[in-house]
């Protein structure tokens, strides 16, 4: 399984995101390292899609 991309531009890809899926707060995009899972969790919720599929869409942003 790929992994998503958390890098120093996370801060836009987090708009892209948000713009993307307005659904989606800036709680449920908080991230902590170590916590990649509770992450990604949140999301596949909000966005109902299966973590390859969220994966892929964050990183296509």
């Amino acid at each position: 399984m790929e992994k998503p991309t958390f890098d120093e531009m996370w801060s836009e890809t987090k708009l892209k995101i948000k713009k993307a899926n307005p659904k989606i707060t800036d709680t449920d995009l908080h991230y902590e390292d170590k916590h990649e899972d509770e992450f990604l969790t949140r999301l596949e919720t909000k966005t109902k899609m299966n973590r390859d599929e969220l994966i892929a869409w964050i990183n296509s942003l």
